[in-house]
């Protein structure tokens, strides 16, 4: 007798057990199941091409970017079959808000991150400069010629060029 009643408790607790973690289940947030990794949550960027990665168990995903945290009027608005997302046109500066929609299973992840301007310009020891921030420059004067030179990103100018100055064209 004395074993059939710990029988019954054990069989009593094993499905309290139960029990319990079927209600901690139908409770927990599953959107964790979802974790934005590139561009995390506030990050500041230079980079005008960005490239959105996160993970997820789904082979289903809604992509949104806005430049409104409301995500109303959205840049791009799609359905993806994986888990990357490559920007392919060029992006203004200020801030963006994107969101990944688990389509099968109804999870989504919202984030933010700002797109900043970078000034940047190098002379290697040949005298040539480079633009090499991400940002159009334009000089103040023409180093090689009348008119305002004009530099594209990673575009590069030869010559001896000295003292000279620039502003931002964008």
């Amino acid at each position: 007798m004395k074993e059939k009643t710990g029988q019954k408790n054990i069989i009593e607790v094993v499905l309290l057990v139960i029990t319990i973690i079927v209600i901690l289940f139908s409770y927990l947030n599953f959107s964790n199941l979802l974790l934005i990794k590139k561009p995390k949550s506030n990050e500041i960027t230079y980079d005008r091409y960005p490239e959105f990665l996160w993970k997820g168990e789904s082979d289903l995903y809604g992509f949104i970017l806005s430049k409104n945290p409301d995500y109303t009027n959205p840049l791009i608005n799609i359905t993806l079959n994986f888990s990357y997302y490559h920007i392919s046109e060029k992006l203004e500066f200020g801030d963006y808000y994107w969101k990944i929609i688990d389509k099968k299973n109804s999870y989504e992840k919202s984030s933010k991150f700002t797109v900043q301007s970078l000034v940047a310009v190098k002379l290697d020891d040949k005298g040539n400069l480079q633009n090499a921030g991400n940002t159009k420059i334009a000089s103040v004067e023409n180093i090689l010629a009348t008119g305002a030179a004009i530099l594209e990103i990673n575009q590069e100018i030869s010559g001896n060029i000295k003292n000279a100055t620039f502003e931002q064209n964008e």
